[in-house]
């Protein structure tokens, strides 16, 4: 996204496609286009709330950017894109329930997901993504960031590096050598007792870049940014969904889908065995960037860190800085 389509409140830049008041020291956020991936700069509007350390703000959106029919039966991107945004709006409000809110005029189809997905939940009508086959093997030919994440997880070299990552500074985390990536967070409605598939589909489908279980239970999750070129700040949305995700039907034993053939793709079958002995105790994300991350985060990570921990899930939050150089010696 090119300089001009960005605008700037308290010298935080977002998307023009974003509208940002501050009305009486209250900001009011409008998504002009909820069907985004969260990924773009027009819909991480966690990320901006979380940089503005905002302590009163109201979520607004434009509803009128696709049509939904009240039931979890489309195949259509946009909707499934849409229906992740409206799971986010609504996470997010509980997480931070003390200062943000939800306009008055999207809190109708907000109620209308939100009652029609709970519901869902509590019929075991709602089922993760589980992963097919095997993640992909490092090549020369992979983008930087996809090359990074693989080091780390199918190498012993990049797995020892990533373990020293996470012991180094405080908060510590001591990983095992189980670590892995790739881990889809797609959600499916199985109402028929189906296996998820493309044909029921209820969320777009992204992927956890690394994951791994710490020797006390903490089930961490790594959210990866590249050294240079990808310094977005929605980074922050990416990694809020994921552990929100993770927390609500990766720790689920009655939501978590059983796989009928025992094929331990992504270490599925281990995270699958662990939740139906309990054994995890919380959820962590991790941010984990090269020393070249977005100008605001660089700036801000102890504000960001803060903010973020005071979520109502109990979720927690942390920053791991790695070395370009040191990935780039890892032999593959």
């Amino acid at each position: 996204m090119s300089k001009s389509e960005f605008k700037y409140i308290c010298n935080i830049p977002y998307s023009s496609k974003i509208d940002i008041e501050n009305i009486e020291n209250k900001f009011y956020i409008k998504i002009n286009n909820p069907i985004a991936n969260m990924q773009d700069n027009d819909a991480d509007f966690e990320a901006i709330i979380i940089a503005l350390k905002c302590k009163n703000l109201e979520i607004k959106f434009d509803e009128d950017k696709t049509h939904w029919n009240g039931r979890f039966d489309t195949t259509d991107n946009g909707v499934n894109t849409y229906l992740r945004f409206l799971y986010r709006v609504i996470r997010f409000q509980e997480a931070f329930s003390d200062w943000v809110d939800i306009a008055n005029n999207n809190k109708r189809i907000v109620e209308k997901f939100k009652n029609s997905f709970e519901q869902s939940k509590e019929e075991l009508k709602i089922s993760n993504n589980i992963p097919i086959k095997k993640a992909d093997e490092w090549k020369e030919t992979m983008k930087e960031e996809k090359s990074i994440e693989t080091k780390l997880t199918h190498t012993e070299e990049g797995k020892e590096y990533l373990k020293e990552i996470c012991r180094k500074n405080e908060p510590k985390i001591e990983l095992t050598d189980k670590i892995y990536n790739q881990l889809p967070n797609g959600l499916f409605n199985i109402s028929n007792n189906e296996v998820p598939h493309n044909g029921n589909r209820i969320f777009s489908t992204g992927a956890l870049d690394i994951w791994s279980i710490d020797k006390i239970g903490n089930l961490c999750i790594f959210e990866l940014k590249k050294d240079e070129g990808n310094e977005k700040l929605g980074v922050i949305s990416e990694l809020f969904f994921y552990t929100v995700y993770a927390k609500e039907f990766l720790c689920n034993k009655e939501l978590l889908h059983e796989k009928k053939k025992k094929v331990n793709f992504r270490g599925y079958d281990e995270l699958y065995d662990a939740i139906q002995k309990n054994e995890i105790k919380h959820v962590i994300g991790i941010f984990l960037l090269g020393k070249k991350t977005h100008s605001v985060i660089q700036d801000m990570k102890e504000e960001i860190t803060s903010l973020l921990n005071t979520n109502k899930f109990g979720i927690k939050f942390m920053f791991k800085e790695y070395d370009i150089n040191r990935i780039h010696k890892i032999n593959v």
